[in-house]
């Protein structure tokens, strides 16, 4: 839920991203051969987003389908980026053992890592990490 919540967050503040999106959403519709974002819908629909609408649109989300929708995964995994579900988190080590920058750690040593901080680390994301 956390993550939805900042995935929308984040779509409210960048519109480019939001049509992007939709437009994807649409090449899905297309690719079924439905009209389920096109109103009118069916001739008993009144409103633009009703039940059997909403309805026939979530059988098009297949796993395939959604397995296709590359800048959603990639929206969401920069939201994930930006907004881990767990911004901070620790291990302890059962055994020695030495990290890849050469650091020796201790059985029993406790190693923390933020990883809301490394989301936003210029050196590994670029200028624009945030």
């Amino acid at each position: 839920a956390g993550t939805l919540s900042w995935f929308f967050y984040l779509i409210t503040k960048h519109p480019d991203v939001e049509e992007k999106l939709l437009e994807e959403l649409m090449k899905l519709e297309d690719r079924i051969g439905e009209e389920t974002l096109s109103p009118p819908l069916h001739s008993e629909c009144k409103k633009p987003l009703c039940d059997l609408c909403i309805a026939k649109f979530a059988d098009l989300l297949t796993v395939e389908a959604v397995g296709e929708m590359h800048y959603l995964h990639a929206s969401l995994t920069e939201t994930l980026r930006l907004y881990p579900a767990v911004p901070v988190n620790g291990k302890e080590a059962l055994q020695h053992d030495v990290l890849p920058d050469g650091t020796k750690i201790r059985a029993g040593d406790a190693i923390v890592y933020l990883s809301y901080a490394m989301g936003r680390l210029e050196n590994l994301w670029g200028a624009d990490a945030e």
